[in-house]
């Protein structure tokens, strides 16, 4: 056991005025804390309602007037319907089925 060493004189540290002060300046400090927190609350509360631009609750409905437009009708091209076979070699050969090669026909 080590026997050198300063021992605590606790009534040193148990003075009636002493903790009093103590007290007295942790209510301040708290009180001080709470007053903060409320003006910070109540300043951040301003400046959101100053961002947000006011609402007008005037109603602008549209009015429609009926026009004649000309409908074109357009025609779809030929599509390619491509049928897949199996070759012996694994190489998969796409050729078009007789209705593709049809439409092509009447396209060119």
């Amino acid at each position: 056991m080590a026997t050198n060493y300063t021992p605590i004189d606790i009534q040193k540290f148990r003075n009636d005025r002493n903790n009093t002060t103590n007290t007295l300046l942790l209510l301040i400090a708290t009180f001080t804390t709470f007053v903060l927190v409320i003006l910070l609350f109540i300043l951040i509360q301003k400046k959101i309602k100053m961002q947000t631009p006011p609402q007008n609750n005037i109603i602008i409905s549209p009015t429609l007037t009926p026009t004649n437009t000309p409908v074109s009708t357009i025609t779809p091209l030929p599509t390619l319907e491509l049928s897949p076979q199996a070759s012996p070699s694994g190489i998969t050969e796409i050729t078009p089925t007789k209705e593709a090669t049809d439409s092509l026909k009447t396209v060119q």
